[in-house]
């Protein structure tokens, strides 16, 4: 799901630092958390976190990407709205599915505020930008690319 719009290869990221977080409810492993920044022709365009436990790497990986205005004349960031994703893969591909806020560890962050519900997602303008950034940071981001590529059992 790629806009006209937007190609990958305009997009650059910089990954941020990752985190140890909460242990697992079923195993107790701890989860992994990261962040990382997207660059439009070398202007801020997006941010995101991901997170993940590596007991369960079927599980996939859950995102918030949030897109939009990044000036400093925005400092509240009226001009950026946030999504709440899932990744996770398949026998033959990375899939990505929207969530409510409620599902997502990162439904509401002080950089970018809360996540859109799922029925605002799929309406809203942004959604394919938000696509393009959720495929770019699973295959350039070598730490989503090796959990994603880890599952012993993919979903169908």
């Amino acid at each position: 799901m790629r806009s006209s719009h937007l190609s990958q290869r305009q997009l650059t990221i910089e990954p941020g630092p990752a985190r140890s977080g909460t242990p697992c409810e079923c195993c107790g492993t701890r989860s992994t958390t990261v962040r990382g920044f997207v660059y439009r022709a070398g202007d801020a365009f997006a941010v995101y976190h991901a997170g993940w436990t590596s007991n369960h790497p079927q599980l996939g990986v859950t995102l918030a990407i949030a897109v939009g205005g990044w000036s400093d004349d925005d400092p509240e960031g009226g001009g950026r709205v946030a999504f709440g994703m899932e990744a996770f893969p398949t026998a033959d591909e990375i899939r990505f599915a929207l969530v409510e806020p409620d599902q997502s560890p990162f439904a509401d962050t002080p950089l970018y505020g809360a996540l859109l519900s799922r029925e605002r997602a799929l309406r809203h303008p942004s959604l394919q930008q938000a696509f393009a950034v959720a495929e770019l940071i699973v295959s350039d981001d070598a730490r989503l690319r090796t959990v994603l590529r880890a599952t012993p059992t993919a979903r169908a």
